[in-house]
């Protein structure tokens, strides 16, 4: 818009602008009170048809004619309504402000409410650059504005003066005069005190412009933003040109009978690929061919190239080792050392060559777990880990196994022949789960190994049962290999091959074992520091010539002939009690106390030798058995008659209770298999039957107490530490587990509850199968 002017000046010529000067800045001082007069208001309209037709222009100072326009939607308020006062209350709070504020506090280490909260809300935040006029930090800056002033003013006219001075002294005046007046000092005016400037002219110390801009004060310390420029790189670009991947769709329909020929066709590859990998095997290694017979088999068929290279690559270690240690001479395969090293540090060192050469199946030891069993839910496998052999245990089977009750990697193995044709020597290796290609000690006997048992309290005892009848102690730690005590034909040795040894629980300091032979006796041997003591205390005598069938359980008539003791096993609560196994299929409930006669017989046994019962460790009253003639059978110790009964369609060579759970237990067959049965989830057949070895009957089997994993020996040589899948596991009860591990610190309350828990799932298991069996006719109870 135009600026407004008088109609008195309407075409008057505006005056020049004047020059700086004295006289001007004297002029501008006088004339700006006036200048800061407010302009005139704008002239009233001119009056209607003054000087103006019906067409003339409108006029440019006529008052524009405001017009109010109400919205539609407005309310419509009385007078009164509008006259009304509506009080509002205002508050300091705010009301957006939390209420229940928390902070972590480091000092008490938790979180703390916040007692004072920041009622503050800002509304509308505008930086500026002004100050009041009346306020104290206006009046500073004023004083320090004119203070510089007349400083700067105090200089220029210093240096006049100066000029003055030097311009009169050529010319011979006085300085006075050449001045033109007096000198004032800068005192006077509120500067310093050594200034001096003329009287004249301390009236036009402020700058002409300063009385205007003096009620507006400026702070130049508050800033709203400062920043400074530095170099910057120039942006470089760079890009690749590539051509798209190629895209295509592709889709089908798939039929079941399709997705079985697609499973058939990729085992039939992988028999190709194994196949031609075991060929160039044999070809690169003819010494270890009797080793890659016995590889593993997975679920009946063969493994995967990956696993079968593993087991290669475990072999070479395997002989790596071995023929470093036969290199090195060392004093038998306990006597590995390498040079410069000492014997722990050797073994240490080598233990952690074997765990770096097979990281991939330590790594499967610790979290392994089949994907399978989350389709298969009532099925499991079991995943062959580690192989273990010894080289001075060739052409030897495997008799005996037990593990350490101390150290849960650690266990024993005996070696030995069932083949009575061919005896042989024997052998006892302790291997660790630490370094599988090489026993950690191992020691020879005279006659074959044919049982082993680990003391229990005193881990580095180590009974040993003989093919010839001799029962002998050995000491680990001793370095020498010779036993502690050995039985003699004078000292009351066996006369047939003793099948089982087992260390006793006495209050006494004195140590004691059972042993049990086809001779029909069962021994007590007694440690003392001299000697091993012996005492009969059972002589066996069978009963299958009885006419009455029902005289078998009480044992009141006269014996018809020595029976010969296979196996036996003593009861975990009530360690006086134990059930014998005999040559001819009999099964006998028997105590320490009675020397004579049977607490029970059961009936019907096995028509073929039992090779093995074993009691479980968490319900006192079943026990397991089984034969040669394929048959698994389950007993209460309480009835005469088999609880369950189960067919692995071969002779089973061992069984062995689960530690962790009451209703798990496995056994192995003469057909290389082993199955694995849970009673909680099936009672009629095994949870898993796989295939371990082709061409070897499995011997052994035993249980790792802290891990879910089992060692299987055949006749070869060979022990297999097998790990179970999750469903084989499904009822792991870790309290059970600590249960029955004396050595961990476990309240009696938490024993019992925890067994307690275990022998229930049993019990419901026989309280079921009871009521099936009192269906049975005496023809069903003969084909059970």
């Amino acid at each position: 818009m135009p600026l407004l002017r008088k109609p008195s000046e309407v075409g008057k010529p505006r005056s020049p602008v004047r020059p700086a000067g004295s006289a001007g800045l004297r002029g501008a001082s006088k004339g700006g009170a006036d200048a800061r007069k407010a302009p005139s208001p704008l002239p009233p309209a001119a009056q209607p048809g003054a000087g103006s037709s019906g067409n003339a222009a409108p006029d440019d100072y006529a008052v524009p004619v405001r017009e109010v326009v109400r919205p539609a939607n407005q309310l419509v308020l009385t007078e009164a309504e509008l006259e009304e006062e509506i009080g509002r209350a205002l508050t300091a709070g705010n009301p957006s402000a939390p209420a229940n504020l928390v902070r972590y506090s480091f000092r008490d280490r938790g979180y703390r409410s916040e007692p004072i909260i920041d009622q503050q809300l800002q509304h509308l935040l505008l930086p500026g650059c002004l100050m009041h006029r009346d306020s104290d930090e206006a009046a500073r800056e004023r004083q320090r504005r004119d203070s510089a002033a007349l400083a700067a003013r105090s200089r220029r006219l210093t240096a006049q003066s100066r000029r003055g001075t030097q311009a009169a002294g050529h010319d011979g005046k006085r300085p006075s005069e050449a001045g033109g007046g007096r000198g004032v000092r800068l005192s006077e005016l509120g500067a310093g005190p050594s200034a001096t400037v003329l009287h004249g002219e301390a009236s036009g110390l402020l700058p002409p412009g300063e009385a205007e801009h003096e009620g507006r004060l400026r702070n130049q310390f508050n800033f709203a933003d400062r920043a400074a420029q530095t170099g910057h790189q120039a942006p470089r670009e760079r890009s690749t040109m590539t051509e798209p991947p190629p895209t295509a769709t592709a889709s089908g329909s798939c039929s079941r009978w399709e997705i079985f020929e697609a499973y058939v066709a990729d085992q039939d590859r992988q028999r190709q690929t194994e196949e031609l990998a075991r060929q160039k095997a044999q070809v690169a290694r003819r010494g270890a061919a009797q080793q890659q017979q016995q590889q593993p088999q997975l679920g009946g068929q063969q493994l995967p190239p990956a696993a079968a290279a593993q087991q290669q690559q475990q072999a070479g270690s395997r002989a790596l080792v071995l023929a470093r240690g036969s290199s090195q001479g060392g004093a038998g395969e306990g006597g590995l050392g390498l040079a410069g090293l000492p014997a722990p540090a050797a073994k240490l060192m080598e233990r952690m060559v074997a765990q770096n050469l097979l990281k991939e199946v330590t790594m499967d030891f610790k979290y392994w777990d089949d994907p399978a069993d989350a389709v298969r839910p009532e099925e499991g496998t079991l995943l062959p880990l580690w192989q273990f052999s010894a080289a001075r245990a060739k052409r030897r089977a495997v008799t005996a196994l037990a593990w350490s009750p101390r150290y849960a990697d650690l266990f024993a193995v005996g070696y030995g022949s069932f083949d009575f044709l061919h005896p042989t020597t024997g052998l006892v290796a302790y291997f660790s789960l630490k370094n599988p290609g090489h026993p950690e000690y191992t020691f020879a006997t005279p006659a074959g190994v044919m049982c082993l048992d680990f003391h229990p309290e005193h881990p580095s005892l180590l009974a040993v049962g003989c093919y010839d009848g001799r029962v002998c102690i050995f000491d680990v730690r001793a370095a020498d290999g010779k036993p502690l005590y050995e039985s003699t034909a004078r000292g009351g040795k066996h006369a047939d091959p003793v099948w089982q040894v087992c260390w006793q629980r006495t209050d006494s300091h004195e140590l004691q074992l059972c042993s049990i032979s086809t001779d029909g006796r069962v021994t007590l041997w007694t440690v003392s520091k001299n000697e091993l003591s012996w005492q009969d205390l059972l002589e066996l005598r069978s009963l299958r010539g009885r006419g009455e069938r029902g005289g078998e359980g009480e044992g009141k008539e006269p014996a018809q002939g020595i029976a010969g003791g296979c196996c036996f096993d003593f009861n975990r609560e009530q360690d006086y009690l134990f059930v014998v196994g005999a040559e001819d299929g009999s099964l006998y409930k028997c105590s320490t106390a009675y020397a004579s006669e049977y607490l029970q017989a059961y009936h019907p046994g096995h028509r073929l030798p039992v090779y093995a019962v074993r009691w479980n460790g968490l319900h006192p009253r079943t026990f397991l058995s089984a034969g040669a003639d394929w048959k698994v059978k389950l007993w209460d110790s309480l009835l005469p008659k088999p609880v369950l009964s189960f067919d692995l369609g071969a002779p089973v060579g061992d069984l062995a209770w689960a530690p962790f759970s009451s209703t798990v237990f496995a056994a192995v067959t003469d057909a290389g298999k082993v199955a694995v049965f849970d009673l909680a989830q099936n009672r009629g057949a095994a949870v898993c039957s796989q295939r371990v070895v082709r061409k070897a009957r499995l011997t052994r089997l035993a249980f790792n107490a802290r891990h879910p994993v089992l060692l299987v020996g055949d006749e070869a040589g060979g022990v297999h530490c097998l790990k179970l899948s999750p469903n084989l596991r499904s009822s792991f009860n870790q309290a059970a587990v600590d249960a029955a591990d004396s050595k961990l610190a476990r309240s009696e309350t938490q024993k019992g509850a925890a067994k307690a828990s275990e022998a229930v799932r049993l019990e419901s298991v026989l309280e079921l199968a009871g009521k099936c069996n009192a269906a049975l006719q005496e023809e069903d109870w003969e084909l059970m």
